[in-house]
């Protein structure tokens, strides 16, 4: 009889403890609230300006290692120069392809510069434009110093 009445009582509060934890488990994964505020609030403080707050240290203080007292370094106050690049104005170049000789392995090249039909060798120049390179969809061509990729048209 007495392990009847302990059972009795023992059994519903671990139902209810076990219950419990298992709301508390549901309650935090399932009905997450979220919390919003309304930001139409408008600020207090008006239209102030927002100053820099600059300040220097003065550590000219004994350094306890060394024993030594401050000495002030030496800052150099030089100015770099920038360069002003001029902007080179490239013609209207378009690759049209590229003609191999089966024999020798040398290569012609079809460029279209302002609108004028050119055939041009590697290395060689047409109307200050020197071919470097050309390649089965592009040419890589230097005009005045600068160096630019062509793609070719299809």
């Amino acid at each position: 009889m007495k392990n009847k009445k302990t059972l009795y009582i023992l059994l519903p509060v671990a139902i209810f403890i076990w219950g419990l934890i298992g709301y508390k488990i549901y309650s935090h994964f399932i009905n997450k609230k979220e919390i919003t505020r309304d930001v139409s609030v408008e600020n207090n403080l008006g239209n102030k300006e927002n100053k820099a707050d600059t300040f220097s240290l003065i550590n000219n203080y004994r350094d306890p290692f060394l024993d030594n007292s401050y000495k002030p370094e030496k800052r150099n106050t030089t100015t770099k120069v920038k360069k002003n690049y001029q902007r080179i104005i490239w013609p209207e170049i378009i690759y049209s392809g590229r003609i191999i000789n089966q024999k020798t392995k040398k290569s012609l090249v079809n460029l279209r510069i302002n609108g004028i039909e050119k055939i041009v060798r590697p290395g060689a120049e047409q109307e200050g434009i020197f071919l470097l390179n050309a390649y089965d969809d592009s040419v890589i061509v230097k005009f005045e110093g600068e160096t630019k990729t062509i793609i070719k048209q299809k």
